[in-house]
């Protein structure tokens, strides 16, 4: 019985190795693509509008709507890859962006699902090195090179946005005038008391002659089926903010602006 037990025992922690372990996957180390924390801290001093040029140059040679911001924990050598993928051409597919026809922004969940949670992840150098990255499941990999402020738009590429056609729901959306400025905006209702920060949905403009229209979504139903109702406010403002929203108040279509809010 007692060596039944040891054996029992090994096959578990045997198990549990099998289930942690992770293939390794080799990317090309693109510098205007993929920025090391290290590399990012010389545009911390720099003024918006400086840091905007540099983004614009990236923009300009990756010809990508985002970038990698990736922490290197070591170097090593004498590894030996059967093959170096592009993480450019591995990821800038319909396969990780958000959903829609147009988006071209990587989404950071199916980039963590289907990427850095199944393989360990290194980029080669020059010098024959390949750098180990720190991959944390609360760390966000990929970010957005817009919006852009300042810049003259006619100098880098315009990013263009799906529509989400949001069915207005006074049960699920709070409606709120600002007394001195008089705009609109709207709440979450079941998050907005979960939270000190929240989102916002600011009025922009009102149309009622919109030639494409498609059946307007159910919010409670949006989130649970694109994120089983489990998503912090960062993440659902993150997903939003890839998408020109409407709301639907029967004829009248209502574009929206999203906008996070800290409330102490």
């Amino acid at each position: 019985m007692k060596n039944l037990f040891i054996i029992l025992l090994l096959t578990s922690s045997f198990l549990k190795a099998q289930e942690g372990k992770q293939d390794t996957i080799f990317f090309k180390y693109d510098k205007n693509y993929v920025l090391f924390y290290d590399d990012y801290k010389k545009w911390w001093d720099l003024s918006y509008k400086d840091y905007e040029n540099e983004i614009l140059k990236n923009i300009n040679l990756t010809n990508t709507q985002g970038y990698f911001m990736l922490k290197a924990v070591d170097t090593l050598y004498n590894l030996f890859p059967k093959k170096v993928f592009s993480l450019k051409k591995y990821v800038e597919t319909r396969k990780f962006y958000y959903p829609g026809k147009y988006n071209k922004i990587v989404d950071i969940n199916i980039l963590k699902k289907e990427l850095f949670n199944k393989y360990k992840v290194f980029f080669t150098t020059d010098d024959n090195g390949f750098i180990k990255i720190r991959q944390s499941p609360y760390e966000n990999y990929y970010h957005s090179f817009y919006p852009i402020k300042y810049a003259n738009k006619k100098k880098y590429p315009k990013q263009i946005k799906d529509t989400l056609f949001i069915k207005y729901d006074k049960d699920i959306f709070l409606k709120r005038r600002n007394p001195v400025s008089r705009e609109i905006s709207y709440l979450i209702k079941d998050r907005m008391y979960r939270s000190s920060e929240y989102i916002r949905f600011e009025e922009k403009k009102k149309y009622t002659n919109i030639s494409k229209k498609t059946e307007p979504i159910n919010f409670q139903d949006f989130l649970v089926n694109n994120f089983n109702d489990k998503i912090d406010d960062w993440t659902l403002s993150s997903y939003l903010s890839n998408y020109v929203i409407f709301f639907v108040c029967e004829k009248t279509y209502i574009k929206m602006q999203v906008i996070d809010v800290i409330d102490d």
